[in-house]
């Protein structure tokens, strides 16, 4: 049988639900070994990302309305009621008919035929109870299920930042997100950018948040890619969100500094770090993982930048001829990616408190060593793209407690009173959920 969208979208999803396959990257796999249409992909991404991002919400809806309980149905069977589910709640320009009638066929491949009539009934029910489904009573709950997070993660946000922003904080993560375009200030700025996209159609405009001066960042509505863009090609920019080009901006780093990036890969950073020197200085970039130093050297080559050195390191092993060498030290650490729900909402499913725990542990121990390359007076960034106290203040305190000759000092490229971190949340500062932390080495 052919592959429509439709079956594209279920395979997706199947394979993220059964493999814990990253989402993103079954996207770029079904792009690259088919010949979709650019509308038939845009369609494909809507409903995948969608279905994944209201999945309980879907789920909930389904159980409203089957005679067999959830997990009772086989997994390609619920991936087929999802799809069509997503269609006929949150996707107006898709008649009914179609929604159910494509989906139904489906369920003839991997010999379902015999689930059928179960899944053109789920449908038909839903047609006729959509506009009065009931969701739980309670706030928190009603939120938990409306925007699709996980129970233990509700209670874990009650907890730490109370039931009114908890609610309003899955409403963001709920949003469908946009994507962003960080100028390569070497090559042009943001309104030529910005009108060179413009000319081809794209929703396009430069980026502005009230409380910075980053002039920098082009926002694009309605894309699922943009590395398709001569402009990409051509090293005009990098996708980037504002949260993570605060990081950099944090860092404070000027022409001809020596800079560790410790976490570095894909280079995202790395490379803005170079930008921000003007290509003048140097910056050692590790990462665990070998084969993904290519990806940096090809993203600074695409970007004309020449002052990156990747290397292979596990970042909790001390590199001696490092220490106290550096004038500025990131830590981009690994986390659990809570505060990317909007980008990534697969990662809301496979998470536990166990991984927070365990992550927050590698977060430590990457800082303590690599504090030790910072030369007196010295920055050092601390960041993750997590939301959870347990991987950012705890960590930063066990490190103070620990480390006398470091403290905390204020970060002023962001309009936000502190004293040294910040914690950026998308129901409150409009970008990706985000913590940064600026260290100083005082002795």
């Amino acid at each position: 049988m052919k592959v429509t969208p439709r079956k594209a979208c279920a395979d997706v999803l199947y394979s993220v639900y059964k493999n814990k396959a990253y989402l993103n990257e079954e996207l770029k796999k079904l792009r690259k070994n088919n010949d979709f249409s650019q509308v038939d992909y845009r369609f494909i991404n809507e409903i995948v990302t969608g279905v994944v991002k209201n999945k309980i919400r879907i789920d909930y809806i389904i159980g409203k309305n089957s005679s067999i309980k959830l997990n009772k149905i086989s997994l390609y069977v619920l991936c087929l009621l999802e799809i069509g589910v997503y269609q006929l709640i949150f996707m107006d320009k898709v008649p009914e008919s179609a929604a159910v009638n494509e989906t139904v066929k489906l369920t003839k491949t991997r010999s379902l035929s015999r689930s059928t009539g179960f899944v053109n009934a789920v449908l038909r029910s839903v047609i006729r109870t959509k506009d009065s489904i009931s969701y739980p009573d309670d706030k928190l709950m009603y939120s938990g299920v409306y925007y699709s997070i996980p129970q233990w993660l509700l209670m874990r946000w009650e907890k730490e930042f109370g039931s009114d922003f908890t609610c309003d904080l899955c409403r963001a993560f709920c949003e469908k997100s946009d994507l962003f375009m960080r100028t390569n200030t070497l090559k042009t700025d943001a309104n030529t950018l910005c009108q060179s996209v413009l000319k081809e159609g794209i929703d396009a405009s430069v980026y502005k948040n009230k409380n910075s001066n980053i002039d920098y960042l082009v926002e694009c509505k309605n894309m699922t890619s943009l590395s398709e863009l001569s402009q990409y090609k051509d090293g005009l920019f990098y996708i980037q969100d504002f949260a993570a080009a605060l990081t950099v901006e944090a860092l404070d780093v000027s022409e001809g500094m020596f800079v560790v990036d410790t976490c570095a890969a894909p280079g995202g950073k790395s490379t803005h770090i170079a930008e921000k020197m003007k290509n003048k200085g140097k910056i050692i970039s590790f990462d665990i993982h070998e084969n993904k130093l290519t990806v940096i050297k090809e993203n600074a080559s695409r970007l004309g930048i020449d002052i990156i050195y990747p290397k292979a390191n596990d970042s909790r092993i001390l590199v001696p001829e490092l220490v106290d060498k550096a004038d500025r030290v990131l830590v981009d650490a690994p986390c659990s990616g809570l505060g990317i729900l909007k980008r990534k909402p697969d990662i809301k499913y496979f998470r536990s408190p166990d991984d927070i725990s365990s992550l927050a542990k590698i977060g430590y121990e990457i800082l303590e060593t690599s504090s030790k390359y910072l030369k007196k007076d010295g920055i050092l960034v601390y960041s993750t793209c997590t939301i959870e106290k347990e991987e950012n203040d705890d960590v930063i305190n066990k490190f103070l407690e620990n480390n006398k000759n470091f403290e905390k000092v204020t970060i002023d490229c962001y309009d936000k009173e502190n004293s040294g971190s910040i914690t950026l949340f998308p129901n409150t500062d409009f970008c990706d959920g985000f913590y940064i932390c600026k260290l100083k080495r005082i002795e």
